[in-house]
């Protein structure tokens, strides 16, 4: 329970405020008390604070809004990734032959060729070169102190594993303005008969404890030339949601066909577990721990949490909304009439609308089209199965910002959002995950 008291001297008033943060947001409830002490007139002052002080209060109030309720921090520690393709992150180096320089490289290396490991604006550049040895071979350096030498610097040492070829070196990362060293970084360097490739090779992990139980945490940056973390482009954090020991990078079905879930923790958007909701937030530039918001609220457009309130009117003015649509399975479809890949799953929501003959699915489309004539015309050529709305700037807002196409949202009979996802290939868990629900 929270309790303020705002006293305006000028007029012996008072503005008594209690809000009951025990309570879910969806749930929550604020009371607002004025008394006046004096028999003069409220004045105008007075009036325009009352009234925003009630508006904030609403405003806290508002479903899908969050709230940190406290941060927590994770220490990390580094880890050298294993010798597979388990991150896609490596790239092509692309190498160009260079003139022998005594200056530069050794004076017994010759068919020199180099090209670039790091290229980052904010540090110096980290080359790599190849040459070729008295045996025939290829030999590969690393300018791993950035000096802009290869003149001491080792050869790497490759190691089989899995049918590939890896080296690892570690790189000085120094910053480009003064050559300060911003930390020593692991880059593997895979090489086989086309050539070679290069990812940052060492990643930071820790372990994230939400009621009595572990959740291993991974920080992994994806690009050879973003040698630092950061909460945003060029870091992917991970987390082991269910707890089997592997971390699913991206969305996939197992070969029992039930869906692997994506375990990415995104910087944009909160996450559930053990009923805990979190988002993460930041990680140093060096990786040595990560920081989460908890947060207090259970109504987010992410899996596991309820889904924001909507209202809204369909293409003959019937007016729906998400509260009268609890105890059903209701797929939220955001489509264009535009849209190709919309045009492409259209007859298998037909279907699933179809399939529903207890009538527990609820299909609602959500189209760009504001024009209800127009979108008449367009259905009696192409119909859409479900209620289709015309568009609603509210809905979209709330649920499609970016107004990509198609876009899904599954919400349970509960009104907890069981998959949210855009694109064509995802409607592939959003059919197989509706099926699961109607089972239940």
């Amino acid at each position: 329970m929270y309790k303020t008291l705002i006293d305006n001297n000028s007029d012996c008033r008072h503005i008594e405020i209690q809000l009951d943060f025990s309570r879910p947001s969806r749930k929550r409830q604020v009371s607002v008390r004025t008394t006046n002490h004096s028999t003069v007139r409220p004045n105008r002052y007075f009036i325009r604070m009352n009234f925003l002080v009630q508006t904030i209060m609403l405003l806290l109030l508002l479903p899908g809004a969050l709230f940190a309720q406290g941060q927590v921090e994770i220490p990390l520690k580094k880890v050298i990734l294993p010798d597979t393709t388990e991150f896609p992150h490596a790239r092509i180096v692309s190498f160009a032959i260079q003139p022998g320089d005594s200056t530069k490289f050794p004076a017994d290396w010759s068919t020199i060729e180099t090209g670039t490991l790091m290229n980052n604006a904010s540090f110096q550049e980290v080359d790599i070169a190849r040459f070729k040895a008295d045996d025939g071979t290829r030999k590969y350096v690393v300018d791993a102190n950035a000096n802009g030498t290869f003149t001491d610097d080792p050869i790497l040492k490759f190691r089989e594993s899995g049918g590939h070829r890896f080296a690892d070196v570690e790189v000085s990362v120094k910053r480009r303005t003064n050559g300060q060293e911003l930390q020593k970084l692991t880059y593997r360097v895979g090489s086989d008969d086309t050539g070679a490739t290069a990812r940052i090779g060492e990643c930071r992990e820790g372990t994230l404890k939400v009621n009595g139980k572990d959740y291993w945490v991974r920080v992994v940056l994806t690009s050879a030339n973003t040698p630092y973390f950061s909460g945003g482009k060029g870091t992917v954090a991970l987390a082991d949601m269910n707890r089997d020991g592997v971390q699913n990078y991206k969305w996939a079905f197992s070969p029992d066909s039930s869906i692997e879930e994506s375990e990415r923790m995104y910087w944009d958007k909160p996450f559930m577990l053990q009923g805990e909701g979190f988002q993460a937030k930041s990680v140093d530039p060096t990786g040595t721990h990560l920081m989460l918001d908890k947060l207090e609220s259970d109504t987010a457009l992410a899996i596991g949490f309820h889904a924001p309130a909507w209202t809204a009117k369909d293409m003959y003015g019937f007016p729906y909304a998400s509260d009268s649509l609890l105890g059903k399975v209701v797929l939220l479809f955001f489509w264009a009439t535009t849209c190709h890949y919309c045009e492409s799953i259209r007859p298998k929501l037909d279907a699933m609308v179809a399939r529903d003959t207890d009538k527990r699915f609820r299909l609602m489309s959500f189209t760009t089209e504001r024009d209800t004539s127009k979108l008449k015309t367009f259905l009696r050529a192409k119909p859409y199965g479900g209620t289709i709305i015309p568009y609603d700037s509210l809905a979209w807002e709330a649920y499609n910002s970016r107004m990509l196409t198609p876009t899904y949202c599954l919400i349970d009979g509960n009104g907890v959002i069981q998959l949210y996802g855009a694109g064509a290939s995802f409607f592939a868990y959003i059919e197989k995950k509706t099926d699961e629900l109607l089972r239940k």
